[in-house]
């Protein structure tokens, strides 16, 4: 239906348009990692569970 209706073009630009909130969501969400240990990292994952 997509690809019929849409062409491969705006098929594309819904992906992409429906990529944009997943970014945002991982953005705000995933800590920073740069310059931590694997320790500090497996630290703060496993606090934030209790």
């Amino acid at each position: 239906w997509m690809l019929q209706n849409l062409t491969p073009a705006g098929t594309f630009f819904l992906f992409a348009v429906m990529c944009v909130p997943y970014m945002l969501i991982v953005w705000k969400l995933v800590p920073e990692t740069t310059g931590k240990s694997l320790e500090e990292i497996e630290r703060y994952w496993t606090r934030s569970e209790q």
